[in-house]
């Protein structure tokens, strides 16, 4: 959210980029892989899990938002 954005304003931008259910599943999916991949990565002690997780978080929604939105 920009400095001089009111939260009205970043709810209006936020709800128009996310408005197909399957963007908003693909996010789902990516918080929750990238936060267990997370908690392996620290867990097993292996920085490459928590890279891997991240990436495959982010893909998705980025995924969600270039091709599905």
């Amino acid at each position: 959210m920009k400095d001089d954005e009111t939260y009205t304003d970043f709810w209006r931008t936020y709800v128009l980029t996310h408005q197909r259910r399957t963007n908003r599943v693909l996010h789902c999916i990516g918080i929750f892989a990238a936060g267990g991949g997370l908690i392996c990565a620290a867990a097993w002690g292996q920085a490459w899990i928590a890279v891997a997780s991240v990436a495959v978080g982010y893909g998705l929604s980025w995924f969600g938002h270039f091709v599905i939105e």
